[in-house]
């Protein structure tokens, strides 16, 4: 059983998680390593190369992420519009800064999976991955909470009174799980050491 992160003596920030905990995280994790992760291509935008973009690869084909048409709802609440009302604009907004946000949520996945994978019931962070798994896990929190239709209290006070039969059960209990361990590694994040 999870016990919640807390910081050392030495300024690590470590919890303890069993193996079936690290499993469902590392699972949902690579998940979303999948749904994040640019595309691979040869073709850039070449405005946007000419532009001077740090975070562009020009060997990224920004067409393949979809700008424009129906997004999954999970990809849209990952990557929200910055302009709701101008799809122009917003538009725009995606074209130049998607892709960075995509790199930079896939390392925050990467370097979740790495420390997992390292890791056996303890597991420890540097301040650095901590802010990685902070990402990630809010990530993973926000996926979930679309699947599972959670905007309101309201429907949180539904389904934290779901029945175990229920196909949505398993799905809450592993939200408020990631929610509990957010919530642990933020407060140890913030103690003073």
């Amino acid at each position: 059983m999870a016990e919640g992160f807390r910081r050392t003596m030495t300024g690590r920030l470590v919890a303890r998680l069993d193996e079936v905990e690290r499993g469902v995280i590392a699972a949902l994790t690579n998940e979303l390593l999948g749904m994040v992760a640019p595309p691979e291509s040869k073709q850039a935008d070449p405005f946007a190369v000419e532009m001077g973009l740090e975070d562009l690869d020009a060997s990224v084909d920004l067409g393949q992420l979809d700008l424009l048409g129906d997004r999954d709802p999970v990809t849209q609440r990952l990557f929200p519009d910055a302009y709701p009302d101008d799809q122009g604009a917003g538009l725009d907004f995606r074209r130049f800064t998607e892709l960075g946000l995509r790199q930079q949520k896939a390392a925050n996945a990467a370097t979740v999976l790495a420390t997992l994978e390292r890791s056996g019931e303890k597991v420890t962070l540097t301040a650095d991955q901590a802010m990685a798994w902070l990402t990630t896990l809010n990530d993973l929190r926000l996926s979930l909470s679309v699947r599972l239709g959670l905007v309101t209290e309201q429907d949180h006070e539904v389904l934290a009174s779901l029945a175990e039969d229920d196909p949505n059960f398993a799905s809450y209990q592993i939200y408020d799980f990631l929610t509990w361990l957010q919530e642990s590694l933020v407060q140890a994040v913030s103690a003073r050491g």
